[in-house]
């Protein structure tokens, strides 16, 4: 600042460190430059809407096997035509002796869930059946009206879950290396793989082996759920399969994914959890008292458990490609196996890193 008489005001030296700190040129422009370079940050934002987008895909699979319980012959009987004669004309006395001449199969409250019901929905198309056989066609469709609603209600919480899942994912583009690839695609598939070592982890510290292994049982079905939901959402997309074809074929992926993971699952989970005591022995075999020999001994005790466990975890993931490629008809990609090999064994550094 100047004085009247043109002569500078005295400055602090607070206000002059602060001048010379700054300096004279403009603050550098960093605008441009990629924050995440190698995309690892992005893969991480990405965790979540891709286990929100598998989510989606079991809930579809629960909607789309209620529907087909739904329209069953033995759990629907004639639905069809009940609505035609309500919109059209009263049933006649005719009518209704043909529809209780209708052989059926009587749906059980097992029988329902063995099909995707709740008892509750089970026992109201059970009602309406049995309206059916009595001309109450008005009970009939308000009972079937119900559960189709709650199939409706599903659908769309299923396709609310894909759309959040697409507008919240991260786009980029993919970086050409192999194994950079493979690390970001394993980083970004790793919500169910968190979760389940999270329960898993929890059960083996605080119940031991046999609550581990109850666990691994827990996770062996929702991960097959999950499984099941691909092969039917690929299925859809395709188009070529009546819904009969497509419920086979999802009950097929999934019965071949419990088969499979009640195996891989136990297995990695001891191999992970339950081999402490043996990795500690085989690494105080290792003789020498050199900073070398005392590496190798860290690393076997710390790192064996995690390679040992990846091994059933690719065998995992490449049946799991091979059951899906079953399921769908989609041939197998070159190199597909491999690169789900590669990805399960990557995963399991995630699962006991958690």
């Amino acid at each position: 600042a100047k004085r009247d008489d043109g002569k500078k005001e005295p400055t602090s030296g607070r206000e002059e460190a602060k001048r010379s700190y700054a300096g004279p040129n403009a603050p550098l422009d960093l605008s441009g430059l990629e924050k995440d370079p190698a995309h690892f940050g992005k893969a991480i934002r990405n965790i979540i809407p891709g286990y929100v987008d598998s989510m989606s895909k079991s809930t579809l699979v629960s909607a789309f096997e209620k529907e087909q319980a739904r329209q069953a012959k033995g759990a629907e009987n004639i639905f069809k035509e009940t609505d035609a004669y309500l919109v059209t004309r009263r049933p006649t006395e005719e009518d209704i002796a043909r529809i209780k001449s209708e052989p059926v199969v009587p749906l059980s409250l097992e029988g329902g869930r063995q099909s995707g019901l709740t008892d509750a929905e089970a026992a109201m198309l059970m009602q309406a059946d049995a309206a059916e056989r009595k001309g109450d066609f008005e009970k009939a469709k308000r009972l079937r009206e119900t559960v189709a609603k709650h199939v409706v209600d599903i659908a769309e919480r299923a396709d609310a879950l894909a759309k959040w899942s697409e507008e919240n994912r991260v786009q980029y583009e993919r970086p050409a290396g192999y194994w950079h690839n493979a690390v970001l695609n394993t980083i970004e598939s790793s919500g169910h793989t968190i979760g389940s070592a999270i329960r898993s982890g929890a059960a083996w510290a605080l119940g031991g082996p046999v609550a581990g292994l109850v666990m691994s049982f827990v996770n062996t079905g929702m991960e097959a759920e999950s499984e099941a939901g691909q092969a039917l959402h690929r299925l859809i997309e395709k188009g070529e399969k009546s819904p009969e074809e497509m419920r086979k074929a999802v009950e097929a992926a999934r019965g071949r994914n419990v088969a499979l993971l009640s195996l891989t699952n136990p297995l990695g989970d001891w191999l992970l959890f339950g081999t402490g005591k043996i990795a500690s022995s085989v690494a105080k075999a290792i003789p020498g008292k050199t900073i070398l020999a005392k590496t190798m001994r860290e690393a076997v005790q710390r790192i064996f458990p995690f390679v040992a466990s990846g091994a059933p975890e690719a065998v995992e993931e490449m049946g799991q490609t091979y059951i899906t490629s079953l399921a769908t008809g989609d041939p197998l990609k070159e190199n597909e196996l491999r690169d789900s090999a590669v990805q399960g064994f990557l995963g399991r550094f995630i699962y006991g890193g958690v």
